[in-house]
């Protein structure tokens, strides 16, 4: 069985965060070393795989993480120059047109990993739903391009079939341009009246009601949305106060915030994986 956290990184001068900070890219790279611990202590089973473009290349951290993609850490997939930047952004969910994953959830770069997170995608994939939206944030509506998932199968299906290609003529052939922060969720929002009739919501901030999905839930696994006791659908292998101090120093599902104090707690923690990926990084 496949199941992918998929992500993208790539360079655009379209980014809010080209003017903020010279580059776009910058915004991103700061959360690699976070994410790739992270990854190893909550989605335990599933792999992680970092679409990008060609330039990613160049950057400080890639050697490292060629290093852990030999070690089975990371998969990284080149994906060619970034021409349109939410076409890039929408290329985490390539695995889902194009490769035989069993499920593909697709997250932000610079969203703080959570235990939360990872008990959500667990009870919508024991639901047996084919498409996952997380509402985490006064901010999120809509279908969430970075607390989205999908059974491909199941994803297709709702799409009749269509290939990459054909999704993304779809989104030209509304005048959509992929240049402009948010299209790439304009285009999956274009299909929310398909998807919803096999999508499990988690609405955890407030009822928007703007997705009348089948399946809308307003906690996780039917109790607080920030205490877990779930042990048997979900195994961390740590401490229930250590699983607890992770979800405090995450903002919400799908929130950017300082990557430093997450990092040092993932840091601090100690695993075989975690000390591979410590020795790729010298």
């Amino acid at each position: 069985m496949s199941k992918i956290v998929s992500y993208s990184i790539f360079e655009s001068p379209d980014s809010v965060y080209a003017k903020e900070k010279g580059r776009s890219i910058l915004q991103f790279t700061q959360f690699l070393p976070l994410l790739v611990r992270a990854h190893q202590v909550l989605w335990n089973g599933w792999e992680m795989w970092l679409h990008h473009d060609d330039g990613f290349t160049q950057d400080p951290y890639y050697p490292a993480l060629v290093k852990m993609q030999h070690c089975g850490l990371v998969k990284l997939i080149r994906c060619g120059p970034s021409e349109h930047m939410c076409v890039s952004m929408l290329w985490r969910l390539k695995p889902a047109f194009e490769v035989p994953a069993d499920c593909v959830v697709c997250r932000d770069i610079d969203g703080i990993p959570s235990p939360l997170d990872r008990l959500a995608v667990e009870e919508w994939w024991q639901s047996g739903r084919g498409i996952h939206v997380v509402h985490h944030a006064g901010a999120h509506a809509g279908i969430m391009g970075g607390t989205f998932g999908v059974r491909p199968s199941q994803f297709k299906s709702l799409l009749y079939h269509a290939t990459w290609d054909e999704f993304l003529e779809r989104g030209r052939r509304a005048k959509i341009t992929f240049d402009k922060h948010g299209d790439d969720q304009h285009l999956l929002n274009q299909h929310w009246p398909s998807l919803v009739s096999d999508m499990l919501l988690h609405e955890l901030h407030h009822d928007t009601g703007d997705l009348p999905a089948k399946d809308i839930r307003r906690v996780v696994s039917g109790g607080d949305a920030h205490v877990f006791r779930w042990p048997a659908a979900v195994d961390f292998g740590l401490p229930q106060d250590t699983i607890d101090k992770a979800d405090s120093l995450s903002p919400g599902i799908g929130i950017c915030s300082d990557p430093a104090p997450a990092l040092a707690f993932y840091d601090g923690l100690n695993s075989d994986q975690l000390r591979q990926i410590r020795d790729c990084e010298k």
